[in-house]
């Protein structure tokens, strides 16, 4: 269906990108869009456009590559847009991305927003995050995590994942006194994790927002070539911190 993201694949990383690029060419050519996820993604402080008065008889399939080329340079003309399983992730949308999410007034709404916020810039905690669940043969090996926070100095540690009873999780709570974050939501997942100082994160677009809305932590995530990857080239920023690991 056209002008609208319901139905649309992907948990809530997968959603905040594709919505939020819907949103944006929404705005610019004024598109009626109805969006899934609204909720949760409004939560975070992330506006969605919703006052557009244009539909079309005409519609076109956006694609990874139509998004900023619709938004920056050509005129897209009176069409519709229907995004299928489009996700929008590759190394020049994440740049982008970035680049909206700290610009004003866009960063200070999301951290308004954050029930945690006091915490910015004022802990010495780390973050981990371990994406398993249906994405256990993507994530790396506990040499990885363990070389991470070895490096660290940190005053209290935590940790967040699908699988928190997972041998890596449970090792890593059990070496370095990680307190599991079981009881928060995905909103409040990403709300935390992105007040620590340090941010060691799996891979994944939830990930991903963490270390995005992390605006004064330091982030660091794993080699991406050393496992297959499910999801675009999003991780490549020059001042996230690549780590090797073995096994």
């Amino acid at each position: 269906m056209s002008n609208n993201t319901i139905g649309s694949s992907g948990r809530l990383g997968n959603q905040i990108i594709r919505n939020v690029v819907c949103s944006l060419l929404a705005k610019k050519y004024d598109l009626q869009f109805i969006y899934d996820y609204v909720t949760p993604i409004e939560e975070l402080g992330i506006e969605l456009y919703k006052d557009g008065k244009n539909y079309h008889y005409r519609t076109i399939e956006l694609k990874d590559d139509d998004f900023l080329r619709y938004l920056l340079h050509d005129d897209m003309g009176k069409t519709n847009i229907y995004t299928s399983n489009t996700f929008f992730q590759n190394q020049e949308i994440a740049d982008f991305l970035r680049g909206y999410f700290s610009s004003e007034p866009v960063k200070q709404q999301i951290m308004n927003k954050n029930k945690y916020a006091d915490r910015y810039n004022n802990n010495k905690d780390v973050y981990v995050h371990v994406r398993l669940g249906d994405a256990v043969s993507y994530c790396p090996s506990y040499d990885y995590y363990d070389k991470v926070l070895q490096k660290l100095n940190f005053t209290q540690g935590y940790i967040s994942s699908d699988t928190i009873d997972h041998e890596i999780c449970q090792k890593l709570i059990a070496n370095y006194g990680l307190i599991p974050m079981i009881n928060k939501d995905e909103v409040d997942t990403i709300m935390f994790a992105s007040t620590c100082k340090h941010i060691v994160l799996t891979n994944g677009t939830f990930g991903f927002f963490m270390g995005i809305f992390g605006w004064f932590s330091t982030i660091y995530y794993p080699n991406l070539n050393l496992r297959p990857k499910y999801h675009g080239d999003i991780y490549g920023f020059p001042d996230w911190i690549m780590n090797e690991y073995s096994g």
